[in-house]
């Protein structure tokens, strides 16, 4: 329970930073009468609608760009099917590989 109460007390001072910082509320402070203050919050409705929107949009446009980025990496990783090709085969660990010549193979027992 506590760790609920946390989350949202952190939510809450998240979401009224963030509110500060773009103009979403505005506070403003005037001296009435001798030793009171009277303090007015302004709350700008249709900012906070227009940035949420903007974030909403720009967040789907992510999402689309990150999943059209999986989708060709996946295409372009996986083979197609009937076009496989065999494995390239490889000497055994510890054998060194053969020599490369260009020469023809001499018969052991031919002497020149």
């Amino acid at each position: 329970m506590r760790n609920l109460l946390a989350f949202l007390a952190v939510a809450v001072l998240a979401v009224a930073g963030v509110g500060w910082y773009l103009d979403w509320f505005k506070f403003q402070s005037t001296p009435t009468t001798p030793g009171h203050r009277s303090i007015t919050v302004d709350i700008d409705g249709e900012k906070i609608s227009e940035d949420v929107k903007k974030g909403a949009e720009r967040g789907a446009a992510k999402i689309q760009e990150t999943l059209e980025r999986r989708q060709a990496d996946h295409t372009i990783s996986t083979p197609t099917v009937g076009k496989e090709t065999p494995p390239a085969s490889s000497p055994p660990p510890g054998f060194p590989p053969p020599p490369e010549t260009e020469e023809p193979a001499q018969d052991p027992s031919h002497v020149p």
